[in-house]
């Protein structure tokens, strides 16, 4: 039987028990002499010239002003509202709970193991958004999450980095615990190129990209910024890596290349996600045999403590057990790989990785704050409330059956999606996984967890 130790060395659970990821940078702007919700970024990453659709791609959300960002205060205030009812959840959840782990022949001794990292009550803020490194108070908001006792993460562009000398101390001066870049468009012959220049030509190379080329901007900016905090214990710096038909076939190198280049880098990597937008971009047979070898690979590297990649091996044998359990019929495996019913956020209540961000498609706002909504960043018409966040009632509410009375009246649920973040621990693993997978999992968590 494995000890509390395993499961925080597999990311079965994490030395936090839940998580806030919240878009600081959602702003107003006028249509038609009406307010609504944008999204502000710096970058425009869409499948016309990239690899995916980003709802925060400028191309989208052009014409917005700084001025509409809600402010570090109000921002604070969501979060520890957020929090506290995250908190809440988890102690009803501690109260009532032996349902749950018998649907999945959890010993108890397992559950005890849960349980003490449930009752640490930490939590982990991602600051997210278009870029959230564009907000005037992202250092000072860093520092007061901290005070206040957060595990703080900051998902970024790293484009500061690059274009202002000063951001590069201020952030070591505030210290995030994590800093989080992109990986998403690399190329091998390409990446081993930039590594091998310095940061000065690595600016030069990086003014030649056009504008609208938010996927390729990304990619040199995470090099660049990734050979800025080499060596440095903290913060740590992780890669995300998505996954899709034009890198699947080097993943392999491109993560072997960055872990040597980068001995102290996290790498996450996931299948890129065509579900939240209900869009049918999906691996062929042959990208297919692939990313089964590289989920293979992702459990053994879990489970051997490889210290290069994000321990998540509850989703990895999640991504496994969707080809044991559908074998020859690929098109459903490619279907699942891509978001389409492996996972949904709303299949039964749970402590999931909470979001707060912009309101749901269409709605007018008749206030002067934006954003402060729960929902989801991907996907607005599901989960996504439209009043602001103002009380702890409203976030264990929404939480304990609140996302699935929405998800019952959206004219069009979202899907699923297989976002690692969003699964977050076994816990809301558990919850959100299609019950066709069930027995899969159960006999992938005997194989390599012994339960």
């Amino acid at each position: 039987m494995v000890e509390l130790g395993k499961l925080l060395d597999w990311g079965f659970v994490f030395p936090v028990f839940s998580g806030i990821q919240i878009d600081i940078n959602v702003v107003l702007r006028l249509v038609k002499e009406m307010m609504e919700e944008a999204m502000l970024c710096n970058h425009s990453c869409t499948d016309i010239v990239g690899e995916y659709d980003c709802p925060a791609a400028f191309l989208y959300n052009k014409g917005l002003k700084k001025k509409y960002l809600a402010s570090m205060l109000k921002i604070l205030e969501w979060i520890e509202i957020a929090a506290e009812g995250l908190r809440r959840v988890r102690d009803d959840f501690l109260r009532d709970d032996k349902g749950f782990y018998l649907r999945y022949n959890i010993p108890p001794i397992i559950q005890e193991y849960i349980k003490e990292n449930l009752r640490t009550g930490k939590i982990e803020v991602n600051l997210f958004g278009g870029n959230p490194e564009m907000h005037p108070a992202i250092l000072e908001l860093v520092v007061q999450l901290r005070l206040r006792g957060f595990i703080v993460n900051l998902t970024t562009t790293g484009r500061s980095f690059l274009e202002e000398k000063t951001f590069f101390d201020g952030i070591k001066k505030a210290s995030p615990h994590l800093i989080a870049v992109s990986a998403d468009d690399f190329e091998i012959r390409r990446l081993k190129d930039l590594l091998k220049l310095d940061t000065e030509e690595l600016r030069q190379e990086w003014r030649k990209i056009p504008k609208d080329h938010g996927q390729a901007q990304k990619f040199l900016e995470g090099v660049y910024t990734a050979k800025l905090f080499s060596g440095m214990k903290e913060p740590k710096l992780l890669f995300n890596m998505v996954i899709h038909r034009k890198n699947i076939a080097h993943v392999g190198s491109l993560i072997n290349a960055l872990a040597k280049q980068f001995p102290n880098v996290l790498i996450n990597p996931y299948p890129m996600q065509a579900s939240f937008a209900y869009k049918s971009e999906f691996f062929d047979d042959s990208d297919l045999k692939m990313f089964h070898r590289f989920v293979d690979r992702m459990i053994d590297l879990t489970i051997s403590g490889a210290p290069f990649i994000t321990k998540r091996l509850h989703y990895w044998i999640v991504m496994k057990a969707v080809f044991l359990t559908y074998k020859a019929d690929t098109y459903t495996i490619r279907r699942m790989v891509a978001g389409y019913g492996t996972w949904q956020c709303y299949r039964e209540p749970n402590i999931p990785y909470l979001q707060i961000g912009r309101g749901p498609k269409g709605l007018i706002i008749t206030d002067a704050t934006a954003g402060g909504k729960l929902g989801c960043f991907w996907n607005n018409q599901t989960v996504t409330q439209s009043q602001t966040l103002a009380s702890i009632d409203q976030v264990s509410e929404y939480l304990s059956g609140g996302m699935k009375e929405l998800a019952r009246r959206s004219a069009q649920p979202c899907p699923g999606c297989n976002m690692p973040r969003l699964w977050f621990n076994v816990l809301s693993t558990w919850a959100g996984i299609s019950p066709k997978l069930v027995p899969a999992v159960l006999h992938l968590q005997e194989k390599h967890l012994g339960f």
